[in-house]
């Protein structure tokens, strides 16, 4: 049995089987788990739709895959989960990290899905320290805690006393996977580096500005994740119609929790 048939995903559906799927991609350190809330107020609005949540590689409780650690090794576990599941979905979602998994799966499956959704991502390329400082930090300190704790309190007590918003450390505490009675953590720190380190070296521009399929690029307003260059760069491309731009304004890096409802509206015009 190939690794990538270990990759863990979880449907929503409606009260009848759905028609069409739209497939979910978390950020890095999370899993398909975050995306849950979202896409049950979808399907909810749209019982026709059906809704793929994927704990990527090296996430959640999906198996880590087979070495070198890359955004297309990840892209190839998602399409073989589709295949799976025997889904040709008609959009796919990448939120952050996710985004450009996203991308590759739609140019790895053979039938394309209508569209792609890159969820507050910069496309580009960004050089060593470019906007990456908080999830090295967050690398950095998990590497300094103990892989055991006796409660996810003590795991969350431990971050904030690093400086982190509680909110980050109870967020990254979702990793935390219960044995016995302890919780563990486990996660290859090493191989997300690895993986992180390829995101960053991945250039979407060129696919993006292709045109093909559709792209419906999200961007926070009030995160930072975009230098004013990718804004501006997007921007452009929206002025051109290679792409469709929508910018929720209240919104963080963390678009489906800072506006559920701007991020809902955005999709059911499309789909």
């Amino acid at each position: 049995m190939s690794d990538r048939s270990l990759l863990h995903r979880v449907k929503i559906v409606g009260d009848s089987p759905p028609e069409r799927f739209v497939v979910f991609l978390h950020g890095i350190l999370g899993s398909g788990a975050n995306w849950a809330g979202f896409a049950r107020r979808l399907v909810e609005a749209r019982p026709d739709l059906g809704a793929l949540l994927v704990d990527l590689r090296l996430h959640g409780r999906s198996a880590s895959g087979s070495p070198p650690h890359t955004v297309h090794a990840a892209a190839l576990d998602v399409v073989h989960a589709l295949a799976e599941e025997g889904i040709d979905p008609i959009a796919v979602s990448g939120h952050s990290f996710g985004s450009k998994v996203a991308f590759l799966v739609a140019e790895e499956l053979a039938t394309p899905p209508e569209t792609i959704w890159l969820l507050d991502a910069d496309p580009g390329v960004r050089p060593a320290g470019a906007g990456r400082s908080l999830v090295l930090r967050v690398i950095a300190a998990l590497r300094e805690l103990p892989r055991r704790f006796e409660s996810r309190e003590a795991f969350t007590e431990q971050l904030v006393a690093r400086g982190f918003a509680g909110s980050l450390a109870g967020w990254l505490g979702k990793n935390l996977v219960r044995v016995s009675d302890e919780l563990h953590l486990e996660i290859d720190l090493d191989a997300i580096e690895e993986i992180l380190e390829d995101f960053h070296s991945v250039d979407l521009w060129p696919r993006l500005e292709a045109g093909h399929p559709p792209v419906h690029a999200v961007v926070g307003g009030r995160s930072d994740v975009l230098s004013a260059g990718a804004r501006e760069r997007l921007e452009h491309a929206s002025q051109a119609e290679i792409l469709t731009l929508h910018e929720l304004p209240t919104a963080g890096h963390w678009v489906h929790i800072d506006a559920p409802k701007g991020l809902l509206e955005a999709f059911l015009t499309v789909l």
